[in-house]
């Protein structure tokens, strides 16, 4: 079904253990990530600890079907994620078929957010500036860097955002998105 499809996708990000893998970030529990514990794969927030970090890394490599791609544990050697009675497992790699076709997995981008360009106001010093962009998306979080050597906003469900410009200057603001 559509609701089961839901929750089995995933935004690919930077590995939490080693970049040069990845983490499986649950798009329907932003936060929640894909991580084994012992061999059964599950979601959970992370807590912060490498352990944790490790569990939820894996790296990916060409699919041991020989199409699509197949993700290596960080932490056990020999073993990949693949399908098991219809839940996912992180087990020792065995040179059968069936196998092999059980750990290879298709990637499909995710589509892509088209940001419109936001007019640059003109404000005397301490003025204030409030962006409203019209975007659209699903699953679509926004972040604002006002260029003014302030912390940029945490990450939002909302693309408005205001913002006082203590100092004068040029700035270059800008608006970053992620699904």
């Amino acid at each position: 079904t559509e609701a089961d499809l839901a929750t089995a996708r995933f935004m690919v990000r930077d590995g939490l253990a080693d970049t040069r893998c990845v983490s499986l970030e649950s798009v329907n529990q932003p936060g929640q990530w894909l991580r084994h514990a012992s061999t059964r794969l599950r979601l959970a927030a992370s807590d912060g600890s490498a352990a944790f970090r490790d569990s939820a890394t894996f790296c990916p490599e060409a699919g041991l079907a020989g199409v699509g791609v197949t993700l290596r544990s960080k932490n056990i050697a020999g073993s990949v994620i693949h399908h098991r009675n219809g839940e996912v497992w992180l087990d020792p790699i065995t040179s059968d078929s069936a196998f092999e076709a059980s750990a290879s997995f298709s990637v499909q981008p995710a589509p892509q957010v088209v940001l419109p360009s936001v007019a640059a106001p003109l404000l005397p010093v301490g003025g204030t500036a409030n962006y409203a962009p019209v975007i659209t998306g699903s699953g679509v979080e926004f972040m604002w860097d006002f260029g003014d050597g302030s912390a940029a906003t945490a990450w939002s469900a909302s693309p408005n955002a205001t913002h006082n410009f203590a100092q004068a200057g040029a700035f270059l603001v800008t608006l970053s998105a992620r699904q």
